[in-house]
């Protein structure tokens, strides 16, 4: 019998949910992320055996998290998947709050699966497709599939569909609470810095100033507009947006919360800090790095270029940035990629 996010607790399952829901609670006191996510599994399969949708979806998302926060893209994508099917199966019986915010990761698996250039755009466009008649089938807003096609599109060369779906999204566009306006905000200025980016800073300075935000999403939103200064040629307002960034906050929230190369692009005058930063960046400037840092790899191939003393380096890291950002390109069938960071990045 499936138990209902509204139903009264079977009088002989009551002390085997007590037991599920303190195992569920304790997951977040789990540092390690291998310990909580073999935890996860484990109690996910013993709230399964006894069919409850809604702390199953609840386990699940805390699995994602961990995922997504150690960058293991394949694995939070595929969670994300079991999420989606236990929503499919299972709607009347999950709260529809809990239903239509798990709903918003369709946003993170779509750019995720964009960042996978082994991934055929095809079955983005079918993942995309089959969220879009999910979400019609059940009455529910188009917001977040919209938004998703608009990110797809800007990180894969189409630019007129990243213009057509951000206006669509932007008429749609139900945010109602900081948190999630947040990364809103910063995922409409990616969408159109593609075709415009005078617009993508006009977007990124809507928040501003940002200081009644948590401290995370200050950093988040002053990084981003730091980036966003620098691309447009302000050089010094960039940089000291990116000081401020780097000295006003708590310095392992900037390590851990700020987009890092956002600040590297906008210190390039700066040494000291930019070093900093370039030092929080080395697992992501290696050979055997995610083809996806291809932006990183060339935010930072363009300040080693500045030195003589690191001028031999930065070509290495320009030649592996643009050969990562190739492999997008043949997934796409475009040039977008390559072009735009050397556009935006490596330009002479």
């Amino acid at each position: 019998m499936v138990i209902r996010h509204d139903d009264e607790w079977p009088a002989d399952l009551e002390d085997v949910l007590d037991d599920l829901v303190e195992r569920y609670l304790a997951l977040d006191t789990l540092d390690d992320p291998e310990q909580l996510e073999a935890a996860a599994e484990a109690l996910y399969t013993d709230v399964a055996a006894i069919e409850y949708p809604q702390l199953m979806l609840m386990v699940l998302a805390s699995l994602y998290s961990s995922q997504y926060d150690r960058d293991a893209g394949a694995e939070s994508l595929g969670t994300y998947l079991r999420m989606n099917r236990i929503i499919v199966k299972h709607r009347d019986a999950i709260d529809p709050t809990i239903a239509e915010n798990m709903q918003m990761l369709i946003v993170i698996a779509a750019g995720t699966l964009a960042q996978m250039p082994d991934v055929p755009l095809s079955r983005i466009i079918a993942l995309l497709d089959a969220a879009e008649q999910q979400v019609r089938a059940a009455g529910d807003p188009l917001d977040n599939v919209l938004l998703s096609r608009g990110v797809v599109a800007a990180l894969c060369g189409d630019l007129d569909g990243a213009r057509t779906y951000r206006e669509q999204w932007r008429a749609a566009e139900p945010y109602s609470s900081p948190v999630p306006r947040t990364a809103a905000l910063q995922m409409d200025a990616i969408i159109a810095l593609t075709y415009d980016a005078d617009l993508a800073l006009e977007i990124i300075e809507r928040f501003m100033p940002y200081d009644a935000l948590e401290e995370k999403h200050t950093i988040m939103l002053q990084a981003h507009r730091a980036y966003s200064l620098a691309l447009v040629g302000r050089a010094q307002e960039a940089e000291r947006e990116a000081v401020a960034v780097m000295l006003q906050h708590d310095p392992e929230l900037v390590r851990t919360r700020s987009t890092h190369l956002y600040l590297l692009r906008a210190l390039e005058g700066n040494p000291t800090l930019a070093n900093a930063v370039l030092g929080w960046m080395s697992d992501d400037l290696t050979e055997d790095s995610a083809a996806s840092e291809y932006e990183t790899q060339a935010v930072a191939a363009r300040y080693l270029l500045r030195s003589p003393e690191t001028h031999e380096r930065g070509l290495a890291m320009r030649e592996l940035a643009l050969r990562n950002a190739a492999l997008f390109d043949a997934r796409n069938g475009n040039t977008f990629v390559t072009d735009t960071v050397i556009r935006d990045h490596l330009a002479a």
